[in-house]
């Protein structure tokens, strides 16, 4: 095996992750320092720490960014991969040192892959009901210096075995993993009969049973559902069903009854699909009109938790199928501005009452009309820039908060004999898998609350309870009782395979900090410690979305500009999701309208207050939506605010972009109303328009195969700038990066890109 290869196994980003059935693995996508992806598979044994092990692809290959991950029992990785409207399945192991071939069709599968006829529609990309997965207009990576040839908790291997399995041809495919093993079998109407004993334990899974649901969309529109096994036959189609369908919810352990989210004229509603008859039937009919989806089921309880706007807002509510009491909407799980994820169950620890109980059933099983009060629910509390988590039990009436250190949670969990374990990154930590033992953090109480961060002047910190707006629309809600905790690891906390730096130092950490913006406090993540605001040179860093953030996670784009000597401020100012509604809706039909108006109030405070210490005003930095912010902002910003502008894979404006995008994008841009022009007094927000006004040094870098922005936006603006009279190289500089896409800073061979990024913000030398 080369050394690039095993290079490329050293993860400092990790996405996608997804665990086996049964718990005894988890997989995910991860990048390493030279900016290529591939597959990791993790290994979870109850005693023990995780093990990560890479399944790099033959050939030095790297994985597509938006390859789906399905973890397989046994340690295999089923991986989807999407190519317009074709996409791939293949099954990954880990491979050998020996000689032979890596990518192959093994004798024991023999059949050639199955690809149905096209079904007549264009590419329209998948989506899935929730956060939108399609065409981003923003994200950054990094690939940067050299970090420890075998850091803790990795193992780097030769290139993975690579079996091709099928291929499947129609606008959107996703897979989800069967049950681990199968059981006695349930029919759509037994879920509406009482509470039974659980089943025994089953057998281990046939060779030739499937392992996975593909569900795949087409224009009419219509889902058809396959059963996808790994004995190289043809997955087999076992249902069409008319409609947009997503979710997936396992309502039995046999793999024969799933809970989907459908969309019928504008409302989505759970139901049922019988795998074996090919057939639907309702589950979930609350109100009239309500959005009814499936969050949570235990088959052997029949808990059930949904998330509903029936109540008049979308809340979450539980109950037990099949029983006599309605769903209640319990007041703690409803908070305003904060989003509350259930993120997995289990029977709690038998207690006092249990004694002497020789039947499996839940405590309170009398026929279906009792609380399942043995259930435990971990719960995801996404506030901010940051992650919160919390336990909740039927019986009770509050969150009971966990705690765990600052930063962000993975948004998917399970819940084992092993201990919770979820993904988690914090801004000094890379992405990697923590292990809680929720009892013990139980036991730890409340941690010792993070010091309050001096600032100068009209620059406050964190409060350490709800950023604003949160703060005026609702009251501090129940879990939010115990002090933040410090960066100390609590009793009951472990995190597996987090990277470190090759020195044995630590990453450069980052805090959450209260920023005053023209109408109200916006979060940022900041680098740089309590001093960054006197840091030699200063970057003011623009996400992307516009609907996204910057997360109290670790960031490989902004550690190598804290690396360089930078200070970063990474503001979510409005249009930033995360703080309710009104936040996120702010530039819905305004691109460049209130958001920019919180960009320039923040480069007036910072580059004012930097001014009075006798230093250079903020540098702009911004990717693909933040990129058109940032060049707004460097030609409407007085000259001495800023320093120096670096844009990757601008736009020019909605309506430029509009004329020229694929049809997903068109789609996006319509639906954000990023076509609408905002009439004020700063005129249209048009950069072409505005190239005259930017006076500062600037670097334009952009992918030429970007599927998202045209390179022809960037194009467009050189060609203006040298119509200016603007000389390349020295006022300028424009990078187009052969054979790159949207996601140019993540793509494999990003380093040298990042080094000019890096250098370019530190000394703003165009040439």
């Amino acid at each position: 095996m080369n050394v690039a290869t095993r290079r490329s196994t050293l993860a400092l980003r990790r996405l996608g992750f997804t665990f086996a059935s049964d718990g005894s693995h988890a997989a995910c996508l991860a990048s390493g320092a030279d900016g290529g992806w591939y597959a990791e598979s993790w290994r979870l044994p109850a005693d023990g720490p995780a093990r990560p092990t890479a399944l790099p692809l033959p050939g030095n290959r790297s994985e597509g960014l938006h390859s789906q991950l399905v973890s397989l029992a046994d340690g295999t990785v089923l991986v989807c991969r999407h190519d317009g409207d074709r996409h791939e399945v293949v099954l990954l192991s880990a491979g050998d040192d020996g000689a032979g071939p890596q990518v192959f069709d093994p004798p024991a599968l023999g059949a050639p892959a199955f690809e149905p006829p096209a079904l007549g529609a264009p590419a329209l990309g998948a989506r899935s009901f929730g956060p939108e997965p399609g065409p981003s207009l923003g994200g950054t990576s990094f690939a940067g210096t050299s970090f420890d040839p075998a850091p803790p908790g990795a193992t780097a291997g030769p290139p993975a075995r690579e079996w091709r399995l099928a291929a499947l041809r129609m606008p959107g495919l996703r897979l989800l993993p069967l049950p681990a093993a199968p059981a006695p079998a349930l029919t759509p109407a037994s879920l509406l009969l009482p509470s039974r004993p659980a089943a025994p334990a089953a057998p281990i899974r046939p060779a030739d049973a499937p392992v996975a649901v593909a569900l795949g969309t087409d224009a009419r529109p219509a889902t058809t559902v396959w059963l996808v096994r790994t004995d190289g036959s043809a997955p087999e189609q076992v249902a069409e069903l008319p409609g947009l369908h997503g979710g997936g919810v396992w309502l039995d352990r046999t793999g024969r009854l799933l809970g989907l989210d459908r969309v019928h004229e504008g409302v989505v509603r759970s139901v049922v699909l019988d795998l074996g008859l090919g057939e639907v039937t309702p589950l979930l009919e609350i109100g009239e009109r309500s959005n009814d989806r499936l969050v949570l089921f235990d088959p052997d309880s029949r808990f059930i938790m949904v998330r509903s706007d029936a109540p008049g807002a979308d809340r979450l509510g539980w109950g037990v199928l099949g029983g006599r009491v309605p769903l209640r909407f319990p007041d703690c799980l409803h908070v305003p501005g904060v989003f509350l994820r259930p993120v997995a169950l289990r029977p709690a620890p038998p207690g006092p009452r249990d004694a002497g109980r020789t039947d499996a059933r839940p405590a309170d099983a009398d026929g279906g009309g009792g609380l399942p009060e043995n259930v435990r629910v971990a719960v995801q509390i996404d506030h901010g820039a940051s992650s919160a988590l919390a336990l909740w039990q039927p019986a009770g009436h509050r969150l009971e908060p966990l705690p765990v250190p600052p930063g962000r949670l993975g948004a998917v969990a399970h819940w084992s004999a092993g201990g919770l374990r979820m993904p988690y990154s914090s801004p000094d930590q890379p992405a990697a898998l923590a292990t809680l033992d929720v009892d013990a953090l139980l036991g730890a109480g409340p941690a010792a609350t993070a010091g309050a961060v001096p600032l100068p002047l009209q620059l406050a910190p964190l409060s350490g309870s709800l950023p604003q707006p949160w703060r005026e629309a609702a009251p501090p809600p129940p879990w939010s009782g115990g002090p933040r905790i410090s960066p100390t690891s609590p009793p009951g906390w472990r995190l597996d395979g987090s990277v470190r730096p090759a020195d044995g130092s630590r990453w450069h950490s980052a805090q959450s900090l209260e920023l005053a913006g023209p109408t109200g406090p916006l979060e940022a993540v900041v680098y740089g410690g309590d001093a960054w605001l006197s840091s030699p040179q200063l970057v003011l860093a623009l996400h992307g979305g516009p609907a996204d953030a910057w997360l109290l996670e670790f960031d490989p784009a902004l550690q190598r500009m804290a690396a360089e000597g930078l200070a970063v401020v990474a503001p979510n100012q409005r249009g930033s999701t995360g703080y309710g509604t009104g936040h996120a809706m702010a530039v819905r039909g305004a691109w460049g309208g209130p958001d920019l108006e919180d960009v320039l109030g923040l480069l007036e405070g910072i580059a004012g207050q930097r001014s009075a210490l006798g230093l250079e005003p903020p540098a702009l930095f911004g990717v693909s939506y933040g990129a058109f912010l940032a060049l707004l902002a460097a030609a409407h910003a007085p000259p001495e605010q800023v320093a120096r502008c670096a844009v990757v894979a601008p736009f020019l404006s909605g309506a430029r972009l509009l004329a020229e995008a694929s049809a997903p994008v068109r789609a996006l841009t319509t639906r954000l109303g990023g076509h609408e022009p905002v009439t004020d007094e700063r005129g249209p927000r048009d950069v072409l328009q505005l190239a005259h006004r930017i006076g500062a040094p600037l670097l334009v870098l952009h992918g030429d195969r970007d599927e998202v922005v045209p390179v022809g936006q960037s194009r467009s603006l050189r060609h203006e700038l040298i119509r200016l009279g603007r000389v390349e190289g020295a006022d300028f500089r424009y990078v187009e990066a052969a054979g790159a896409g949207h996601e140019l800073l993540a793509e494999e061979g990003s380093a040298v890109l990042h080094e000019l990024l890096a250098g370019f913000l530190r000394t703003g030398r165009a040439g």
